[in-house]
């Protein structure tokens, strides 16, 4: 079953089709050099209790789907909840930032595949926390809706989720976010399973659900999650192929020959300032450099969105810092869907690594400047001003080769070739005026 845009309004239909255009044109101005190797970029989704609330303003839109939005446990089965209040006649879930997030990545997944996306979320609250009983989903598969968040309108606000700081020592956060996918060939689909509004919180024989699905509520841990994606996504893969070179990455999931030129990336989506950690201004900032130097090689980037903040909001500067820090430069900021999306284009396009014509193995696969008639022979001009030459890369072009000045070394750099000067057109079997013509008269 092919993989579905995200969903059915003439706003949203939109939005798809620019995602879409961002494939094409990627497509459209990609050189003629080799394939290019995918980046691998992991998302977090704030799933804060604030994403329930507009874009526009802090009050909840009652939930985070639509319509179309279905829930099954083991006590119920395909209800209609969480498309959040009833507005004008309309359902006003799809206002609600964490439904624009959702979207946003379900459409931009859904126009490329040059990425291997992966995704997170806030801590879950774990055991000791309130009412979740156990440090996965919260909720038992036996026991559903064991949270109650009143925002939600829908089944009376149970949930299965609620989100916290994680884990909190000497004021930091420590293990603030929770890995739900890796990135990987195969992610896509497990990704979509998150955002597509279809809830199914029963146990699929693996102690997993059978379709999960983002939620908002709990706190956030901006500086907390950023450790975990260090901690336990990007630092175990460095250290594995540290200490195995030789791996194989088709019997080995951590393995990957090319994590010194794959592009790898953070992206950080938040509607707000740390809340857990006892410094919420410079600890994000220190977090998402601790990931960024991890391998000095080749860096992974941190991006910051941030969701529905004013400009005089202190997380702006907090983000951008974070971004700055992650090697990005400035944080991205959106107040719709569109926006998101937007943001999430210029992120995917700037993970993909093509081969140029440059001297250098640009897509990691051992091999420079292929796909490129580098070393060809060429001429320039006509009749007697024809001269031969030998194909460079273009200095001023990288996505092209010239007709360069023949010296036999066509890795060299490339002096122009320019055709001979015209001479007085005779009568001798000859183009000599240079005009495509023999023997015309003068």
């Amino acid at each position: 079953m092919p993989l579905q845009p995200r969903r059915s309004t003439a706003r949203h239909r939109g939005v798809v089709a620019l995602a879409l255009g961002w494939a094409v044109l990627a497509l459209a101005g990609r050189p003629a050099g080799g394939d290019p190797i995918k980046g691998r970029v992991m998302i977090l989704v704030d799933t804060s209790g604030s994403m329930i609330g507009h874009f526009n303003n802090n009050n909840s839109c009652g939930g985070d789907g639509d319509a179309s939005s279905l829930y099954t446990d083991l006590l119920q089965s395909k209800k209609n909840y969480y498309p959040g209040n009833l507005v004008s006649g309309k359902y006003d879930g799809p206002n609600s930032r964490i439904y624009g997030a959702k979207a946003a990545v379900t459409n931009v997944l859904n126009a490329t595949g040059d990425i291997d996306f992966g995704l997170m979320r806030y801590a879950p609250a774990g055991v000791s926390k309130n009412h979740c009983q156990n440090s996965t989903w919260c909720c038992n598969f036996a026991t559903p809706g064991c949270v109650t968040y009143n925002s939600y309108v829908q089944n009376g606000g149970k949930l299965n989720w609620e989100g916290a700081c994680g884990p909190v020592a000497n004021g930091k956060a420590t293990d603030g976010g929770q890995i739900l996918v890796a990135p990987g060939p195969t992610a896509a689909r497990k990704i979509l399973s998150w955002v597509d509004g279809v809830e199914d919180f029963r146990d699929d024989l693996t102690g997993n659900a059978i379709n999960p699905e983002l939620r908002a509520n709990g706190s956030t841990p901006l500086a907390g999650s950023a450790r975990t994606a260090l901690a336990k996504w990007y630092q175990p893969l460095l250290d594995h192929n540290r200490q195995n070179p030789n791996c194989n990455p088709a019997n080995d999931a951590l393995c990957d020959p090319q994590i010194d030129c794959r592009p790898y990336a953070l992206v950080m989506m938040t509607d707000g300032a740390d809340t857990c950690d006892s410094d919420s201004v410079n600890a994000p900032t220190a977090a998402v450099k601790a990931i960024y130097d991890a391998n000095g090689t080749n860096p992974v980037k941190i991006y910051t969105v941030g969701l529905a903040l004013l400009n005089n909001d202190p997380a702006v500067g907090v983000l951008n810092a974070m971004a700055k820090a992650g090697g990005t430069t400035s944080g991205r900021f959106a107040n719709d869907q569109a926006s998101i999306e937007a943001a999430l284009g210029d992120i995917v396009s700037a993970s993909v690594k093509v081969e140029v014509c440059n001297g250098k193995d640009d897509n990691c696969n051992a091999l420079v400047d292929e796909g490129f008639d580098k070393g060809a022979k060429c001429a320039v001009g006509v009749g007697a001003c024809q001269r031969a030459g030998l194909k460079k890369c273009d200095a001023n072009n990288d996505t092209q080769t010239a007709c360069c000045v023949d010296d036999g070394k066509p890795d060299g750099a490339c002096a122009a070739l320019t055709p001979g000067a015209p001479g007085v057109e005779i009568c001798n079997g000859l183009d000599d005026d240079c005009n495509g013509v023999i023997d015309d008269p003068p």
